[in-house]
């Protein structure tokens, strides 16, 4: 199942310039938010991280099946 969805993720960047796009200025947002706030909050954003990457391997999962 993992391959078949990094071998779709791998198509969809070869072929998808709006999802390349879009994905590139997602991350670059959330390193500006993530830079500008407080160290006291920097394990918070790493939390948040961590939790909508668990959503999202879930979410795949369910997609795939």
């Amino acid at each position: 199942m993992r391959i078949r969805l990094e071998l779709l993720y791998t198509e969809l960047l070869k072929c998808h310039t709006d999802y390349n796009q879009l994905s590139a200025e997602t991350d670059q947002y959330f390193k500006t938010l993530r830079d500008a706030l407080p160290d006291q909050l920097q394990h918070t954003v790493f939390l948040y991280e961590d939790a909508q990457i668990s959503l999202q391997s879930i979410l795949e999962r369910s997609i795939y099946i």
